[in-house]
């Protein structure tokens, strides 16, 4: 059995300091837009690394369950992450919109 190595999950430190930042050639992007989109990206991917990972093993290709296991805890670490950003998003809107002007 081979033993392939765990690849990261971007960290939300990485995705901040990398979409913060607004070049003279960005244009109109708006950096927290391009945060949930990194977001959701991460997601939709280690939801397909999992269905592969499950097809694989439901199909006899492999036999390797700590794959599966291993996607499952990244899609649902990934999901998380993101349910997270949206939650502080929402929350944060909500105070702008109860502020006084």
């Amino acid at each position: 059995m081979i033993l392939q190595p765990i690849s990261n999950i971007k960290p939300l430190a990485e995705l901040t300091q990398k979409n913060m930042t607004i070049g003279v050639n960005s244009g109109s992007q708006i950096p927290f837009k391009s945060l949930f989109e990194d977001a959701m990206n991460s997601v939709k991917e280690s939801d397909a690394n999992l269905s592969t990972e499950i097809q694989k093993v439901a199909t006899g290709q492999t036999d390797d369950l700590h794959s599966v296991n291993i996607a499952s805890t990244k899609a649902s670490l990934a999901l998380e992450m993101f349910v997270q950003l949206r939650n502080k998003a929402l929350e944060s809107y909500n105070s702008i919109m109860q502020m006084g002007v």
